[in-house]
């Protein structure tokens, strides 16, 4: 698995062009992408995935998903070990930090 951790940028603004750059020349093949978004506001979640999957596409790099904050920490895990990529959106720092809420 690998890990991305992003401070912010907007995708479609080639912001993040490094960030794509380095999985279009690492990415084996078939990798699944898990995005994790717990430090951008909920209001701009929709708009910043389909960006974000718009991206992954243009270097060939599907499935995308969106992990759900409202799913268990269990279910979270889950999802977090069938990806092979883990993607932190940016946004707001603190916001991460009080995500996934305590069970």
């Amino acid at each position: 698995m690998r890990l991305c951790f992003i401070g912010g940028g907007n995708p479609s603004a080639e912001e993040l062009d490094d960030v794509m750059n380095y999985l279009n020349h690492h990415d084996e093949g078939g990798s699944k992408v898990l995005i994790i978004p717990f430090a951008t506001e909920d209001s701009k979640i929709d708009k910043w995935f389909n960006s974000a999957k718009k991206s992954f596409g243009d270097i060939g790099i599907e499935p995308i998903k969106l992990l759900d904050y409202q799913l268990t920490n269990q279910e979270m895990k889950n999802e977090i070990k069938d990806h092979d990529v883990l993607y932190f959106s940016g946004g707001r720092p603190e916001k991460l930090m009080e995500s996934p809420k305590h069970r």
